[in-house]
């Protein structure tokens, strides 16, 4: 196939999915579980679940478990900028983050919530964050659209080539891309044929049944997959010095595999578990 040639321009240069749900309350403190949380025994170390409001009406987090493990690696620093999981995937807001959530954050640390990092949260890791206003600036697509830069390199097989970069941040080239998109999820993987937006995580595997019909190309267990994504993360948006141990990805990815999110109230229709509904996570 002949290759393409293509020029980015501000306007395409950058990819920005919004399509994730729409969630409001929460915040990264006290793990992001929100004023709903319902703590079943009176514990808030571990509650029953997790509830968020959205521009709908109410959702709530249920977990297999029975209970939300706070205690969680999920929940737990790995990296050297003070990251967990729990940052970008933030319990009361749909298991994402919010530009509501995210701009209550940078008012009330100055812009230095660990969400706040120049690696993945800045509109270039070049960018001037020496003050209040020019972190404003420099966080504006993670604070105005809730959207994390992902820097990645043209692959050495793509049919096109990029001849030249309009990127009005000054740091996109054809070594590093800067992709912006808002984290996916970590609720309702049981659902997932693909790991991330583009599917970049999701692995081949020969051997395996799960198989597109007709052909040869079969893939890895979501659960593989998505544990390779919990050490990626790790490594890059945490920027740990050490991958996860297998222990650490089983322990995370066994968590989310086991989060089931849905609305529970809705502004119009009011609550969806009366009158025989079955509305909820649990159904």
């Amino acid at each position: 196939m002949q290759k393409k040639i293509t020029k980015l321009q501000a306007a395409s240069a950058l990819f920005i999915m919004l399509t994730a749900p729409v969630f409001a309350d929460g915040g990264s403190g006290d793990h992001g579980v929100g004023r709903g949380s319902d703590g079943g025994d009176g514990s808030r170390s571990n509650p029953s679940s997790i509830s968020g409001t959205n521009n709908h009406g109410t959702d709530k987090t249920y977990s297999t478990e029975g209970f939300i493990d706070l205690n969680n690696a999920f929940f737990k620093k790995f990296g050297t900028n003070d990251r967990t999981c729990a940052t970008c995937h933030v319990p009361a807001e749909g298991w994402t983050i919010t530009p509501k959530g995210i701009k209550e954050r940078f008012e009330r640390t100055e812009g230095k919530d660990p969400v706040f990092r120049l690696v993945d949260g800045a509109n270039s890791p070049r960018a001037d964050v020496s003050t209040v206003a020019k972190r404003r600036n420099a966080y504006s697509m993670l604070l105005n659209k809730a959207n994390i830069r992902v820097g990645i390199g043209i692959p050495a097989n793509a049919e096109f080539e990029l001849v030249e970069a309009d990127d009005p941040y000054g740091f996109a080239s054809k070594t590093e891309l800067s992709l912006f998109r808002r984290p996916m999820p970590t609720t309702n993987l049981k659902f997932i044929s693909a790991v991330m937006w583009e599917g970049r995580e999701t692995t081949l595997d020969p051997n395996s049944s799960d198989c597109i019909y007709g052909t040869t190309a079969c893939f890895s267990p979501i659960s593989l997959d998505l544990s390779t994504q919990a050490n990626h993360a790790t490594l890059g948006h945490a920027e740990a010095l050490a991958a996860l141990t297998d222990e650490e990805r089983d322990e995370i990815v066994a968590f989310e595999m086991g989060l089931f999110t849905a609305q529970v109230k809705d502004k119009d229709a009011g609550n969806l578990t009366e009158d025989g509904a079955v509305g909820g996570p649990k159904n």
